[in-house]
Formats: structure tokens, sequence, C-alpha cells
């Protein structure tokens, strides 16, 4: 019997760490620099319509080309009806084996729209299609025909590597696949998101310093503050039973609301 046992552990074990390590590098590779081309398409977009004003024949141009952005896109929606949408809830479809989807033209048609939205001036963020780009990754590698369970899981860690890159919070990404996308909590699940999201981060820190843009969700400046007030920079914020409740609207249900006021820091300036 131990004998099996041992035998059955590493079947598992080893499966989880090498399709975990290999998804959540490829993964988060490419949504780098997915995030990295998106932001400069994003800055070109700025710099474009800004210019349009100084010049009305600017102005024809700029509706020609936004012209023929839209006709790329309507023609990627007839090729790939997959990419229309919202990536978190179809990808969630797609890992529960409720939706079938061709990954392939998944994956292309998800970058090259969302790559023309960011340079005509709509981005609507990099969530969704992060997440559906690493769930067509993950279905990429595709370890078995026959054990559909594993594909979901390969599936669902490049997914969760995809949250993570676009959000910056490797956690919430690794309880929404537990919560959002499965409800359910699985040893093999778990083991597979959690290495293929923490690679994913190693591979953040590794290529960051190479094109030396941090890429973070988001920087606000400093604020200057008065004489009856303190200066502290936040370190950790955490949450309590209340906020678990306030999040289920039970019982006041005042969501929207700010939640996590366990807060700890640093007084920087009195």
């Amino acid at each position: 019997m131990k004998k099996y046992r041992h035998r059955e552990f590493i079947a598992h074990t080893i499966p989880c760490l090498t399709y975990g390590i290999i998804t959540g590098t490829l993964v988060g590779t490419l949504i780098f620099f997915f995030k990295f081309g998106a932001e400069h398409l994003e800055e070109l977009s700025h710099h474009m319509y800004a210019a349009v004003g100084k010049n009305p024949l600017h102005i024809v141009i700029l509706f020609a080309v936004l012209a023929a952005m839209a006709a790329v896109m309507h023609h990627l929606h007839k090729i790939a009806p997959e990419v229309k949408g919202g990536g978190i809830p179809r990808s969630e479809g797609i890992m529960r084996g409720m939706l079938n989807f061709r990954f392939i033209r998944t994956f292309v048609g998800t970058i090259i729209g969302s790559l023309i939205s960011f340079f005509c001036g709509l981005p609507l963020g990099s969530e969704g299609p992060s997440v559906l780009i690493g769930t067509s990754m993950g279905r990429m590698l595709e370890p078995s025909k026959n054990r559909e369970a594993w594909n979901r899981y390969i599936m669902t860690g490049g997914a969760s590597a995809g949250f993570a890159m676009a959000t910056g919070a490797p956690i919430t990404a690794i309880l929404f696949t537990m919560e959002e996308a499965h409800s359910r909590l699985s040893p093999l699940l778990f083991s597979v998101t959690s290495i293929a999201v923490i690679v994913s981060e190693i591979c953040v820190e590794l290529l960051e310093p190479l094109v030396h843009v941090p890429l973070k969700l988001f920087e606000l400046p400093v604020p200057e503050i008065g004489d009856d007030e303190v200066l502290v920079k936040v370190e950790q914020t955490g949450i309590c039973g209340t906020d678990v409740h306030e999040y289920k609207g039970d019982p006041f249900g005042y969501i929207p609301v700010e939640l996590g006021h366990e807060g700890t820091g640093t007084v920087v300036k009195l």
C-alpha cells in the first residue's frame, strides 16, 4: 500500500510541477510583453489624438484610420467570434467545460484585437484579455487528449497567471480560480495554479530590469500633508470578518465600499 501511494504521489506531483512551471513561464513572459506593448500603444494614442487638433486634415486622416481599424475588428470577430465579449466570463465557461473554443484563433485574435483597442484609444483594461490569453496558452499545451481534467487544470493555471500579471495580485489570482472559476478546492488544481502564478511573478522580476520599465498597476503622487496630518507609508493592508460580510452583502450590504482597514505602515513625515 505504501509503495502504491508513493507512486501515486509521484504520478501527480511531477506533472503539477512540470506543467505549472511551463505554463507560468510562457504566460508570464507573453503577458509581460503584451502589457508592455499595450502601454506603449496607449501612449502613442494619446500623442496621436493630441496632434489631431493642430491641423483639420489630421482629423480626416484620423477618422480614416479609425474606420480601417473598425473594419479589421469586424473581420476579426467574424473569423474568431470567441474574442467578443468579456474575457473572464468566457474563460470561466471554458475552464468549467461549458464552452468550446478554437484556442489558436482565440489566442491570436485576443492579442490583435486588444492591441488595436489600445491603439485606438479605447482600452477596457488588460485583465480580461490576459486571462483569456492565459487560458488559450494553457490549452495549447494539451498534456493529454484523453484526460480532460488535466487540460482544465493547465488552462486554469494559465488563466491564473494571466490574472496575476494583469492585476499584480497573485493571491487574488489563485482565489479567483478557486472561487469564481471552479467554486471548489482541489489539491491538484491548487498546486498547478499556485506554481503557475509564482513562476509568472518570477518572470516579471527577471524581465523588468531588461526593459527598464516597472509595469505597475498604477502610480500615485505622494500627497502633501497639512499641519495636523501625518503621512504614512502603508506596508500591509488586511481584511477582517466584517469585510467578508460586506462582500457577501450580509447583513448591511453597503457595497460599493472600500474594504480593508487593518492597515500597518511607517510614518514618513510629520
